[in-house]
């Protein structure tokens, strides 16, 4: 049985979902969904999501040198969507392969901040790159390094205190309509 708000995978014997509080009700009411919808909105609520990336270039002495981005707002939590990405609309060069880029993530909520990091695999080419936010079950986000054709997902972020990550998710090339 999966929570009707966020869905995660729970145990029969739940009252409420461990992530994000929903009550469970195993009967298929008619309005369940929609009020599934509105809890999930009001959790999401005031989330802005924030990221700066970081990379490797060589400085004007050919020495490896980290190079990172500003913190950019790219996306509402409210906004998104489960198993969907929402792209940024900036476009930026293409990682170099068999490297990681790292994102420094900012979770903005109404009463606090957190800063996270995560880290995507680019395994292969890829076009000129954008960056997108992909919800995924749990309320976890990751992100999206690439073209809505090709692109790779980050590790996940637990966006409520008590998300729960599944063990063993990594990057992964995603072709379009297969995330």
């Amino acid at each position: 049985m999966r929570c009707r708000c966020c869905l995660f995978d729970l145990s029969d014997d739940s009252a409420r979902c461990p992530v994000c509080g929903f009550p469970v009700n195993s009967s298929s009411t008619a309005g369940i969904d929609t009020v599934a919808r509105g809890f999930r909105q009001k959790r999401l609520n005031g989330i802005t999501i924030a990221v700066r990336m970081y990379q490797y270039k060589h400085n004007d002495y050919g020495e490896l040198a980290e190079y990172s981005s500003e913190y950019v707002t790219v996306a509402v939590a409210p906004s998104l969507e489960f198993h969907k990405v929402q792209w940024f609309g900036r476009k930026f060069n293409p990682p170099k392969v068999n490297r990681d880029i790292v994102l420094e993530t900012r979770l903005s909520y109404p009463d606090r901040q957190i800063s996270k990091t995560v880290s995507a695999r680019i395994d292969k080419p890829l076009a000129c790159s954008r960056l997108g936010v992909y919800l995924d079950d749990g309320l976890t986000l990751c992100f999206a390094v690439g073209t809505k054709d090709n692109y790779v997902l980050s590790e996940r972020i637990g966006l409520m205190k008590n998300s729960v990550h599944k063990n063993g998710l990594s990057a992964g090339t995603r072709q379009a309509g297969k995330a």
